[in-house]
């Protein structure tokens, strides 16, 4: 590993990367190894690509240092995908928050759930409040909507029906809230189902709307009934 070597790699480099070049190769000189690390390396074209970059001495049967022997691959295309499912993640996020979803993952064997931010809110909670336990998002859903909750996960689980239901949970504080609940299975390599992944919207204005509409619908045809009830009466009369 000669002085002149070195230099000659040192200056094929940018120049915010020969410290870090020669932290490494007074570690490897002084004959401890390099763990792999990523970093970024310069082509002789110029061009700044992501390596994972490790290094150990060679030593003589005597035990001095002889040289090194250096291992670097080319992690630019892992990194490029790396970036873009941030990306993607990101964008997710906020189509979610546009649309005051939250998304949520339900392990069917441990029972653990993980809720999104958003989720809490929705159901009333503090964050950090939810413990994250099947059992306590049971333990949220209106006592009048719980067996159709699961009745319907079972359904889904057993490839029966989809999950796209509404039902009604009910707040640490009384109100009752209507959400809106999409999910998928995801299943093992062996078939078996191993995780729901969803999503979940409060819905409560929309169906007060709903349920306002159908009252007056059913309002308005009972005062039809009643009008016409009454001049049947009067043509008898």
């Amino acid at each position: 590993f000669h002085e002149d070597v070195t230099v000659g790699i040192g200056r094929r480099l940018a120049d915010e990367m020969i410290d870090e070049f020669h932290s490494i190769r007074e570690r490897v000189l002084a004959g401890r190894s390099v763990a792999a690390f990523e970093t970024v390396r310069q082509r002789k074209d110029g061009m700044l690509i992501d390596v994972s970059f490790s290094n150990a001495p060679v030593r003589y049967a005597t035990g001095r240092i002889r040289g090194v022997v250096a291992l670097v691959n080319d992690i630019s295309e892992r990194k490029r995908t790396e970036r873009s499912l941030r990306e993607s993640e990101e964008q997710l996020r906020m189509a979610l928050d546009a649309a005051e979803m939250g998304v949520w993952t339900w392990d069917v064997e441990t029972g653990s759930v993980v809720w999104s931010e958003r989720l809490a809110p929705i159901h009333g909670l503090e964050p950090g409040e939810f413990d994250g336990s099947f059992e306590h998002y049971q333990a949220l859903i209106h006592p009048d909507d719980r067996s159709f909750v699961l009745e319907s996960i079972e359904a889904a689980l057993e490839g029966e029906a989809g999950y796209d239901i509404e039902f009604r949970v009910v707040w640490p504080d009384g109100t009752v809230r209507w959400i809106w609940g999409q999910a998928r299975v995801v299943t093992d390599a062996s078939g078996k189902p191993a995780r729901m992944v969803g999503l979940g919207r409060d819905v409560t204005d929309r169906k007060q709307r709903e349920e306002a509409l159908a009252f007056m619908a059913d309002a308005s045809e009972t005062l039809s009934s009643t009008l016409d009830y009454e001049r049947t009466l009067r043509e008898v009369a």
